[in-house]
This record gives structure tokens, C-alpha cells and sequence, in this order.
């Protein structure tokens, strides 16, 4: 199994795409790429998992190299695509700790976006917003975003398709609503950020 390539589809380029072939293969690699979102904060390497739609793990490797990811990325998003199979990674760097806030909604995405540096769109109506932090994770900071606490750690790749049998046969593509590069932050703005205007 070929490892996976995070890409950048903008949302005009998924609506005006052409289906799964050479010209979509071209929109993926134009511009931007969801490992450099990682990269720009400290993600230095990532492990890598392929599943099935029902949830089984085929494929596992752990911790490769930015280098090698990106080396070997060109055809696995095709390849995942055509067996209908999730592409998902968890990042790793030293002296930061990757915050997964997942399963958020449109409307809780306001007051976290000046603390984020990446958030996906994974299914309809379905989000989420990375934070990266030095030293270690405190899982206080979950508290507020109204997200999922158990969240893993581990995402969907963006530019890969969302293979659940409740989406067949539409599968939703992960996409890249926001990625701005280098955001860092520290706990007490992540706290701040959580803080609606009604709190």
C-alpha cells in the first residue's frame, strides 16, 4: 500500500469537479496540501492507516517521515478511491501536542477559528478544528468546544473520500475548510477562543 497524499480541494474545485480521473488528479496536486498545514506547526512524522468501510484495519505503518510521506504519495488517493477505503493519519512532533477537536458543527467553528490551524470538513454538516500547543496534551482543554473528547488523534486524510455505508452511495470528500500556516497557540488562548459571547 502506496502512503496516502493530504490535499488541498478547494470547494469550488470539489463542486466543479469531473469525477475520480486524470483531471481531478490534477486538482490534487495544484497548490497547498493538508501535510503542510502539520508541517508548518512541528508535525515531523505521521503514522498511517488504511481501513475498510466497515471499520477493519488493512493497512498500518508507523511513524514515517514528512520526506517519506510525501515521496511516496502520488497514487494513493486514486487507489483508495477506486477500493473504497478511509486514508487516515496521525501527526507527531517534538515539544508540541496535536489537539483533534472533532465532531463539531458549522456554528461552533467561529469562536475557535483565531486558535486553529487546520479545519476539515469531513461529512455534511460535520467538522474539525486542529490545535497544536507546546509540551503536552491537557485534556482540559476539551472542555468548552462542545467536542468529542475521546477524539483519537487520527484523521481522515483531506482530499480522500469518507467511506461509511451511511453515505453510500454519495461518499462525502474531506475537505480543507481553513489552513493557516504556523498558527501555534497557547492554552490560555485556546480557553479564550472557547468562550461564546453568551458564556
Amino acid at each position: 500500500m502506496i502512503p496516502m497524499k493530504f490535499v488541498v480541494l478547494s470547494i469550488e474545485r470539489e463542486k466543479h469537479g469531473r469525477g475520480d480521473g486524470n483531471g481531478q488528479r490534477r486538482q490534487r496536486t495544484q497548490g497547498s496540501t493538508g501535510h503542510d498545514a502539520f508541517a508548518s506547526v512541528g508535525a515531523t512524522q505521521f503514522d498511517l492507516t488504511i481501513t475498510m468501510r466497515n471499520g477493519t484495519k488493512e493497512t498500518y505503518r508507523r511513524g514515517m517521515k514528512l520526506a517519506d510521506l510525501i515521496r511516496t504519495l502520488p497514487a494513493i488517493l486514486d487507489s483508495a478511491t477506486r477500493q473504497q477505503r478511509n486514508v487516515i493519519v496521525r501527526p507527531y512532533g517534538l515539544g508540541v501536542s496535536f489537539i483533534q477537536l472533532d465532531d463539531l458543527r458549522a456554528d461552533m467553528l467561529t469562536h475557535l477559528a483565531p486558535a486553529v490551524f487546520l479545519i476539515l470538513k469531513t461529512s455534511p454538516g460535520n467538522f474539525q478544528a486542529w490545535v497544536v500547543i507546546p509540551g503536552a496534551e491537557d485534556k482540559v482543554l476539551f472542555k468548552g468546544t462542545k467536542a468529542d473528547a475521546t477524539a483519537s488523534g487520527a484523521t481522515r486524510a483531506a482530499g480522500s473520500k469518507n467511506f461509511k455505508d451511511k453515505y453510500a452511495p454519495d461518499f462525502p470528500r474531506v475537505a480543507i475548510e481553513q489552513a493557516p500556516p504556523g498558527r501555534k497557540t497557547t492554552e490560555a488562548e485556546l480557553e479564550q477562543s472557547q468562550q461564546s459571547p453568551d458564556a
